[in-house]
């Protein structure tokens, strides 16, 4: 009797085709992801501003200071900011005469924050990388007067806005929500 000895092993083509679909896999999952990684990035940097606005208000509010966030550099929120007690008054950190009460460091690579282009208010203070609170808890301009404005946080295709009125009321919400102005 003979035997039939079947082959063993996978055909070139058999195994080009696996390889593809392995291939083709790896770059959705990639893609996904990349994605999950920049809203994940996006909600963190978000909360982390919204939680030192929120600091601020309630410090300057129990403290009878001034208190703000000032942007590290100039405009570029996204390389991290300073909350501070504004003892001298003039809107400013100035290292010899207030106080630091924390320093955020530079955000993921990739993060933007800016004033959108829509943004309304009388003084978007935001846009002009920084942040202040009157003992009051109303957010002001250097020169006094109320403030209020918005903030883009981006991140690839993901967006949200930090939000704050004349009254120190604080939102963070997706861009893409129409109730989002």
């Amino acid at each position: 009797m003979k035997k039939h000895l079947s082959p063993r092993g996978f055909t070139l083509i058999e195994l080009l085709l696996v390889l593809g679909l392995l291939a083709g896999l790896l770059l959705i999952s990639t893609s996904g992801y990349r994605q999950l990684r920049q809203r994940a990035d996006l909600q963190v940097a978000g909360s982390s501003l919204l939680a030192a606005a929120r600091q601020a208000r309630a410090h300057a509010m129990a403290s009878g200071d001034s208190v703000g966030l000032e942007a590290l550099d100039a405009r570029a929120w996204q390389q991290g900011w300073l909350l501070f007690r504004d003892l001298d008054g003039n809107g400013r950190f100035d290292s010899g005469s207030d106080t630091l009460l924390q320093l955020q460091p530079p955000l993921p690579a990739g993060l933007q924050l800016q004033a959108p282009g829509d943004a309304n208010g009388n003084a978007n203070t935001l846009a002009a990388g920084y942040l202040l609170f009157n003992p009051r808890g109303f957010p002001r301009t250097r020169s006094g007067s109320l403030a209020n404005g918005q903030l883009e946080l981006r991140h690839g295709s993901q967006l949200q806005r930090l939000i704050f009125d004349q009254t120190g009321r604080m939102r963070l919400c997706e861009a893409v929500n129409p109730g989002c102005t």
